[in-house]
C-alpha cells in the first residue's frame, strides 16, 4: 500500500521537503562537524523512505496521480539527492499502523535535528549582521592630524604669547599691499638727446653728457592703488655748440627742480617681490647756464615747464619696512626759451620705507 496517499502523510513529507531545500540553502556556513551530522541524518531519513515506497507495493489509480519533485541544487555537492512524492490530490484512504509508526519516528528525527540546528542558525545570522556592520564602518588614520605640538596655556590667567608655536611664513603668500605709506628714495642717471638751441639766425644743437638726478617721493597706497607727492632735481652737463658748418668749444650745466604728482599702482609677484608702474605729472624749473669759451658769449635761462614722467620699477623686500627697487623713468621736460625741449632715459636704484 502506497503511505503517499494519506493527507498527513502528504502534509509531513512535504514540510521535510521544504526543511530539506532551507538546509540546503543555509548548510554551506556551518563548521564540519554539524554538516556531517546532518547529511547522515537525511541519509538515513532517506532510506526509510526508499524503504517505505518500496514495501507499499501498490500501483496509484488513476485519479491520484503522483510527481517527482526533486529538491533545489545545493550550493554544496556533497549534500545527499533526495527524490520525494507529492501527490497533487488530497483524496485516499487511512494508512496502516506500520506506516503510522515510521512516520511518527521520522517526525520525531526531525523534531530532534531542528532543535540541533536552531542555535547555529541564529548564530550564523548575528554573525553576518556583525560581517556587515563593521564593513560600513570607515577607519580614519589619525598620523596627518598631527600637525605638531598643541600650544600650552596657563590656566592661572592668559595665555602667554611665547608658549604658542611660531607661525613660518608660506612660500606661497604674497607681501601686504593695503592701507601703508612710503618715503621712497629715488637716485638716478639719464641719458638726454643733444639739447636744441634757438638763440642764433640758425638752429644748433648743444652736445650733453650723462646727468644724475635725486628725487624724494612720499606716497599712500590704497588696495595697491598709489597717490602722492614727488621732489627732486636732476643735472646734465653741457658740451660743444654745433652750428651749420661750424663748431664751437663750450661747456655749461642744465639742471631743474621738479614737483609733481604720483599715480601709480602696485602688484605683488611672490613672497617679497612687488611690480610698480605710474607716472607724475607736475612742473620743473629749469635753469640753463651754457658759456662759449671761443666766441666769449654766455647764455642763460630760467623758466618753469611742463614735466611728465612714467616709470616702472620691481622691488625687493628686505623686511617689513625696507625694501630695494630698480626701475625705469622717462621724463619729458618742455621748452625753456631758446632751449627746446627734452626727454631724459633715466635708470633708477633705491629703496623705500613703509609704515
Amino acid at each position: 500500500m502506497n503511505i503517499l496517499r494519506y493527507p498527513n502523510q502528504r502534509l509531513l513529507l512535504q514540510s521535510l521537503l521544504l526543511f530539506c531545500f532551507c538546509t540546503s540553502l543555509t548548510v554551506g556556513a556551518w563548521q564540519d562537524p554539524t554538516k556531517m551530522g546532518v547529511m547522515r541524518e537525511l541519509q538515513a531519513i532517506a532510506k526509510e523512505l526508499e524503504a517505505m515506497k518500496a514495501n507499499s507495493g501498490r500501483t496509484p489509480t488513476s485519479g491520484n496521480s503522483e510527481v517527482i519533485l526533486t529538491p533545489a541544487e545545493s550550493p554544496d555537492p556533497s549534500l545527499p539527492s533526495v527524490q520525494l512524492l507529492s501527490p497533487t490530490s488530497s483524496g485516499g484512504s487511512p494508512g496502516n499502523p506500520n506506516a503510522q509508526k515510521a512516520l511518527s519516528e521520522i517526525r520525531v528525527e526531525l523534531e530532534e535535528i531542528s532543535t540541533a540546528l536552531s542555535p547555529l542558525v541564529r548564530k550564523q545570522a548575528i554573525s553576518q549582521a556583525s560581517v556587515n556592520e563593521s564593513a560600513s564602518v570607515k577607519t580614519l588614520d589619525p598620523s596627518p592630524l598631527q600637525d605638531g605640538p598643541l600650544p600650552s596655556v596657563d590656566l592661572s590667567g592668559e595665555p602667554s604669547r611665547s608658549s604658542f608655536p611660531k607661525m613660518e611664513k608660506s612660500g606661497t603668500s604674497l607681501p601686504s599691499i593695503g592701507r601703508h605709506s612710503y618715503l621712497i628714495i629715488r637716485p638716478r642717471v639719464h641719458f638726454s638727446p643733444d639739447l636744441s638751441y634757438h638763440g642764433f639766425s640758425s638752429t644748433g644743437t648743444i652736445k650733453t653728457n650723462v646727468g644724475i638726478g635725486l628725487s624724494l617721493d612720499l606716497s599712500r597706497d590704497f588696495g595697491g592703488f598709489e597717490i602722492g607727492t614727488s621732489l627732486g632735481f636732476t643735472h646734465t652737463g653741457l658740451e660743444d655748440l654745433s652750428l651749420p658748418g661750424d663748431s664751437f668749444a663750450a661747456k655749461g650745466d642744465a639742471h631743474h627742480y621738479h614737483l609733481s604728482l604720483l599715480l601709480g599702482y602696485r602688484w605683488a609677484l611672490g613672497e617679497r617681490v612687488v611690480l610698480k608702474t605710474g607716472t607724475n605729472l607736475g612742473f620743473a624749473s629749469r635753469h640753463t647756464l651754457y658759456d662759449i669759451d671761443t666766441l666769449g658769449y654766455s647764455l642763460a635761462d630760467q623758466s618753469v615747464v611742463f614735466l611728465g614722467e612714467l616709470h616702472l620699477a620691481l622691488s625687493f623686500d628686505l623686511s617689513e619696512r625696507a625694501a630695494l627697487f630698480a626701475g625705469y623713468r622717462f621724463s619729458y621736460l618742455g621748452d625753456a626759451g631758446a632751449f627746446g625741449d627734452t626727454h631724459q632715459h633715466g635708470l633708477e636704484f633705491g629703496s623705500e620705507w613703509k609704515w
